[in-house]
C-alpha cells in the first residue's frame, strides 16, 4: 500500500462524474480538501494497492467510502473467524505465565546479548515440558534468595526457554494486527474470487463514476462491510497496480447532499442488499422461547439434569453450568420469575451455532426438508435461522417438551428482503420520499450536553427505531430527578409502545432517549408496521407482543427487589445482595489461602487479575464473597458513567467496554462494593481514545460457555463458584418470591 501525491485538480478529475455537482460544491469540496492540506490530509487520499492487499473487509466498520481509478478489484465472501479455536488463553495458565516470565526477563538484556542457553540448556525440554517447576524456582529465588542472586536465576531460565517456548494461543497476538486474518484468507482464496471488478465496460469504455462508487451507505451509516474487496493487477490494461481514491465521511455526505439523484440510486441499493442482512442481526426479528411454550416443566427439568448423549448434551451442559440449584427445584416449585430465569438461559443457548454442528441424527430426521436442506449450509445462515434451527432441534429431540410454535417471519435472507422491501415501498407511498437512516452527530465535546435527544419523555409515540449503530441512553423522569434504565447498543431496538398501543390514538413516550456518541437510527413508522403486522407479518407482531409482556413482568421483579430481604445472611449484606445477580464465592472451610484463583484471573487478563480475594467484610459464616464484581441489577456504575462505557448484556451481566473509557473514574467511587480499579491499559484493545494512564478494571465474568471461568478452574480445592445470589441462599429466594407476589 502507497499514498500517491494527488493535487485537487486531480481529485476534481475524479469527483466531477458525479451528477448533480456544480461548480459551488465542488468549492466546498475543495475547502475541504485545503483542510485536509493543512491537516495533513484527512478527507481524500490516493491509493496505490499492491495484488492481495486487502482494501475493505467484510464485517469490519470504516469511514471513506472509495471510487475504483485503476486496477481490478475482487470482490470476495471472506471473514475473519468469529471467536478464536480453542477454550481460550487460559487453556494453559502455566504456561502463559512461565511465556509471560521469560519475554519480560529477555526484554531486560541488552540488545547485543546472545540468547545463549548457558550451562543449563539441557533443562530446557524438562522446563517445557513442566512449566510449574521453573514457576516454582523463580518464585523460591525471589522469595529467598538476595536480589542479584534472584536476577541470576530469572536470567538462567530466561535464556534456556527463549525461542524454545511450547505455542500458547494468546488472544491479543490475533487482535494486534486485525486485516491478518482478512490478508492471510484472501491469499488462500485467491484463485476462487466471488466477483472481479474492472473500471471498463464490456465495450472497452471507462464506466460512469457512480458504477465505480464503492462502500458508500456502509460509510455513511457506520455498518459493517458486506464483502471483502481485494486489490489486483488489470492484465487486460498493462498490468496497471489498483488505485482507489478514499473519500472520508464529511465530504462524502456533503457530495450526497449535492447529488440527490446519485444518493437515491444508493438507497435503493441499501434496501435491497444491505438493510435485510441489518435486520436479520437485529433482536426485534429474532425468534424466542416464552415461559407458555413451555408444556412439560418436570420433563425439561428432567432433560437438562441428565440430558444423554447427542446432539441434547450440549444443551443440558451449558444450563446445568449456569443454572447447577435452580435445576435441582422441583417443578411445582417454581415461580413465574424462576422458570423465566430459565428460559432466558435456554434462550442465550439457542442462538449458539455450536449446537447447529453437534446435531445428531434423531434430532435432523425430525427436521422436515426445508430445514434439513439449511442445516447443510449452517455456516451461511443468519441469527434468525440459526435460532429457528436450533429450536427445530430441541423440538425434535425432545417431543412434547417445548410447544411447536408457528414459524415466524420473516426468516430467511429472501423473506427479509421482501419485508424490507414492502416496508419501503409502503413508506415511499405515505411520505413520498425513501426509506433511509438517520445519523446524528455528537454535539461539541464541550458544551454540558454531548447528546442528541431522540426523543422525550411525554412526546407523540410514532415510530419504533432500530439502532443500526453506535448508542443510546434511555432513562425516566421521576419525581425525584431523572433514573437511568440502560444503555443500548447497535442490533437494539426501543419504542416499540408506539406500535403496541391499542386504538387510533396516538401513544406517548414512556422514556426518554438520547445518544451517547455518533449513531445511526432506522424509523419504523407506526402506521406502516401495525399495517404489516396485521397482513403478512403477524407471527411477527405476536412475537412482540409476548416479549413486550415479558419485559413488564420483569420491571414489576426489579421494583419488588428493592425491598429488605431477610436477616440471614445478614441485613448489611442480604439488601445489598438482593441486588446483584453473580457472586464469587468462596467456602473458607477449603479455601487454604493459595490464590491461585487471583492468579488464574491475571494470566487470562494480561497479568492485571480483576478482584482480591481476601474480602473479611463479606463474611458470614464459613461464606465469603470475594471482591469481584457482583453485577448489580441497578448498576451505580452504569447510572454515573458518562460516556455509555458500561452496559447490561443479554445475560444481564454488567461490562466495561474498555475502548469507549475515558478513565474519569466516577464507576469507581459510585460502585457500592468497592470492585472497581483503575489501571494503566496493557492491551491494544484497552482504551484507545481514553486521556493516556488508567482505565476501568472490573471482572466482566471472562464471558465463558462451556467451560469455567479461570477463577474457578484454577482453584486446586473446588472452594471458588459463582453463584447467583438470589437462587443459592434459600432466605434471599424465599424473600424474593415473596416480594414478587407482592
Amino acid at each position: 500500500m502507497q499514498q500517491l501525491p494527488a493535487d485537487w485538480q486531480t481529485i476534481q478529475e475524479h469527483l466531477q462524474g458525479i451528477p448533480g455537482l456544480d461548480a459551488k460544491a465542488l468549492a466546498t469540496l475543495k475547502s475541504f480538501y485545503e483542510e485536509g492540506e493543512a491537516k495533513r490530509g484527512i478527507h481524500f487520499f490516493l491509493i496505490q494497492y499492491t495484488a492481495g492487499e486487502v482494501i475493505m473487509a467484510k464485517g469490519t466498520t470504516s469511514d471513506y467510502a472509495a471510487v475504483h481509478i485503476q486496477g481490478r478489484v475482487g470482490v470476495r465472501d471472506i471473514a475473519p473467524p468469529a471467536a478464536p479455536v480453542g477454550r481460550g488463553c487460559w487453556e494453559k495458565p502455566l504456561a502463559r505465565r512461565l511465556e509471560n516470565a521469560v519475554l519480560r526477563q529477555a526484554a531486560t538484556w541488552p540488545k547485543d546479548a546472545p540468547p545463549g542457553r548457558g550451562w543449563f540448556g539441557w533443562l530446557a525440554p524438562l522446563y517445557r515440558r513442566l512449566p510449574g517447576l521453573p514457576l516454582k524456582l523463580i518464585d523460591a529465588a525471589e522469595h529467598w534468595l538476595p536480589a542479584a542472586a534472584a536476577q541470576r536465576v530469572r536470567n538462567h531460565v530466561a535464556r534456556a526457554l527463549h525461542g524454545r517456548m511450547p505455542p500458547v494461543h494468546r488472544l491479543e497476538r490475533e487482535l494486534s494486527n486485525p486485516s491478518s486474518a482478512f490478508v492471510a484468507a484472501a491469499g488462500q482464496a485467491a484463485a476462487t474470487p466471488r466477483a472481479a471488478i474492472t473500471i471498463r465496460d464490456a465495450a472497452n469504455n471507462i464506466k460512469p463514476l457512480e458504477d465505480r462508487f464503492m462502500g458508500i451507505t456502509g460509510t455513511l451509516w457506520n455498518q459493517p462491510r458486506s464483502a471483502t474487496l481485494v486489490a489486483d493487477d488489470d492484465p487486460d490494461d498493462g498490468g496497471k497496480p489498483c488505485v482507489m481514491l478514499l473519500i472520508k465521511r464529511k465530504a462524502l455526505e456533503e457530495i450526497i447532499k449535492k447529488s440527490p439523484r446519485f444518493y437515491e440510486r444508493e438507497l435503493a441499493e441499501f434496501v435491497r442488499s444491505t438493510l435485510p442482512s441489518v435486520l436479520a442481526r437485529n433482536r426485534l426479528f429474532r425468534d424466542r422461547v416464552f415461559v407458555e411454550d413451555v408444556l412439560d416443566w418436570p420433563r425439561l427439568l428432567a432433560a437438562l439434569r441428565d440430558p444423554g448423549a447427542g446432539w441434547p448434551a450440549r444443551l443440558g451442559k451449558r444450563l446445568v453450568k449456569a443454572l447447577p440449584w435452580l435445576l435441582k427445584e422441583p417443578a411445582e416449585r417454581l415461580d413465574f420469575a424462576e422458570k423465566t430465569h430459565i428460559v432466558e438461559h435456554l434462550n442465550g443457548a439457542l442462538t449458539r451455532r455450536r449446537l447447529l454442528a453437534a446435531a445428531d441424527e434423531r434430532a435432523t430426521s425430525a427436521l422436515d426438508d426445508e430445514s434439513r436442506q439449511a442445516l447443510q449450509r449452517r455456516d451461511t445462515l443468519n441469527d434468525c435461522e440459526v435460532f429457528r434451527l436450533n429450536r427445530l432441534l430441541l423440538e425434535a429431540a425432545w417431543p412434547g417438551v417445548v410447544a411447536s410454535s408457528p414459524r415466524p417471519f420473516p426468516l430467511t435472507g429472501e423473506e427479509f428482503r421482501g419485508f424490507t422491501e414492502a416496508f419501503a415501498a409502503a413508506y415511499h407511498q405515505k411520505f413520498g420520499k425513501p426509506l433511509q437512516p438517520d445519523r446524528l452527530e455528537q454535539k461539541d465535546r464541550k458544551s454540558d450536553k454531548k447528546g442528541v435527544a431522540v426523543f422525550k419523555q411525554g412526546d407523540p409515540a410514532d415510530c419504533l427505531f432500530l439502532l443500526l449503530s453506535g448508542m443510546v441512553r434511555v432513562s425516566l423522569d421521576l419525581p425525584g430527578g431523572q433514573s437511568m434504565v440502560n444503555n443500548l447498543e447497535a442490533d437494539a431496538y426501543f419504542g416499540e409502545s408506539a406500535v403496541l398501543e391499542e386504538g387510533d390514538a396516538m401513544p406517548v413516550r414512556s422514556a426518554a432517549v438520547e445518544t451517547l456518541c455518533s449513531t445511526t437510527l432506522l424509523r419504523l413508522d407506526r402506521d406502516v408496521l401495525r399495517s404489516l403486522f396485521a397482513g403478512p407479518y403477524q407471527a411477527l407482531g405476536a412475537k412482540l407482543q409476548r416479549e413486550r409482556r415479558l419485559l413488564s413482568v420483569r420491571d414489576e421483579h426489579m421494583r419488588a427487589g428493592r425491598l429488605l430481604p431477610p436477616q440471614e445472611p445478614p441485613q448489611a449484606l442480604a439488601d445489598k445482595l438482593m441486588l446483584t445477580r453473580n457472586l464469587l464465592l468462596i467456602d473458607m472451610d477449603k479455601c487454604t489461602r493459595c490464590d491461585q484463583c487471583v492468579r488464574g484471573c491475571a494470566e487470562a487478563h494480561d497479568g492485571q487479575p480483576r478482584f482480591h480475594r481476601a474480602n473479611p467484610k463479606w463474611r458470614f459464616g464459613h461464606w465469603e464473597v470475594a471482591g469481584a464484581c457482583l453485577h448489580c441489577l441497578d448498576a451505580p456504575c452504569q447510572q454515573v458513567c458518562p460516556v455509555g462505557a458500561i452496559t447490561w448484556l443479554e445475560n444481564q451481566a454488567v461490562q466495561i467496554h474498555r475502548d469507549r473509557c475515558i478513565g474519569c473514574q466516577q464507576c469507581a467511587r459510585e460502585c457500592p462494593f468497592d470492585v472497581i480499579d483503575m489501571y494503566q491499559p496493557t492491551s491494544p484493545l484497552d482504551a484507545p481514545s481514553s486521556r493516556p494512564g488508567i482505565v476501568a478494571n472490573k471482572c466482566d465474568l471472562c464471558l465463558t460457555d462451556d467451560y469455567d471461568p479461570p477463577c474457578v478452574a484454577c482453584c486446586p480445592y473446588d472452594a471458588a463458584q459463582r453463584v447467583d445470589p438470589v437462587e443459592y441462599f434459600p432466605q434471599l429466594k424465599s424473600w424474593a418470591n415473596f416480594a414478587g407476589r407482592q
